[in-house]
């Protein structure tokens, strides 16, 4: 799944009408170089315990005094990696981590194992659209976040280079600022709106990684458009209270729960064909007022 979108992200680099060619090749080049870790690393690095003493409650230890302790071998842990080159195949999170990730200084995705069980992205009982809806999304938007407004900063070696002429560079802000405008406003609940300039990479990457998927699906025979629409729509349900989003509204990176769904959708055709959505709906968006970059 992961090496069939890699390659259409390289074919939808290609045939972009706003990207010069010697922007695009350095595009391809940068997802070429792309590192790719799935479930756990084959290796773990070994970390020095001496310095960390843990206690129980009988022994007059707390919950408290064992986590300082711990974050404080941590910290003298980190002094091995002194006078080191930098180790771009060790993981920055635990295989159990429920969670995927794009590093930019490592220009590599990282879909850790705990991702890859229910309740997570991915089930051996599921159909691949269900897969696909879920994990699938989930691996484009890793890869769109090496070509979002932060990570396009970065070369294919994790390095802070411009590799954009001027006229490229000024097309893709402007296509970012009619995400950002698309994005802002938009309520997961009453009176708790979205900012669409702080929730943009994120933004962005969702709509990559749903226009990669889509193209995808579009060359599978019979494929199942609803299940992978509600596939995404389920991996992020959930019940909070709104304090928690107030706070999450104006800290958080990542738009709430519903707007990655009812936002999302909308720019995308294959979602008015399959729900036979027309104007007057309430997810209908006017077509000039769809938003996509990659």
């Amino acid at each position: 799944m992961i090496k069939e979108m890699i390659e259409i992200y390289r074919e939808r680099i290609r045939g972009l009408d706003w990207m010069s060619d010697a922007t695009k090749e350095k595009a391809i080049k940068k997802l070429d170089t792309m590192g790719i870790k799935v479930g756990a690393p084959d290796e773990y690095a070994e970390m020095s315990l001496d310095s960390m003493e843990l206690k129980s409650y009988e022994d007059g230890g707390s919950l408290v005094e064992n986590v300082m302790a711990i974050e404080e071998a941590n910290r003298m842990d980190l002094q091995r990696y002194e006078g080191k080159e930098v180790d771009r195949s060790e993981w920055l999170q635990a295989p159990q981590t429920q969670n995927a990730s794009y590093t930019t200084v490592y220009n590599d995705v990282t879909i850790c194992a705990g991702f890859l069980q229910v309740p997570g992205a991915y089930s051996k009982d599921a159909s691949y659209e269900q897969n696909l809806g879920a994990l699938g999304v989930a691996v484009g938007h890793e890869l769109s976040h090496a070509f979002d407004i932060s990570g396009s900063q970065y070369d294919e070696n994790g390095n802070v280079v411009n590799w954009w002429t001027e006229e490229d560079s000024a097309a893709f802000a402007e296509r970012c600022q009619k995400v950002v405008e698309y994005f802002d406003g938009w309520e997961e609940a009453p009176a708790i709106a979205m900012n669409g300039a702080l929730t943009l990479t994120e933004n962005t990457a969702d709509l990559g990684g749903m226009s990669v998927v889509l193209e995808l699906a579009s060359r599978k025979e019979d494929f199942n458009y609803a299940e992978m629409f509600e596939s995404w729509a389920h991996l992020w349900m959930g019940v909070t209270y709104r304090p928690w989003l107030e706070q999450k509204a104006v800290s958080d990176y990542h738009s709430l729960d519903s707007i990655r769904i009812n936002a999302l959708f909308p720019n995308f055709d294959e979602f008015y064909e399959t729900y036979g959505i027309t104007e007057g709906d309430g997810m209908w968006v006017a077509p000039e007022d769809r938003v996509s970059i990659w």
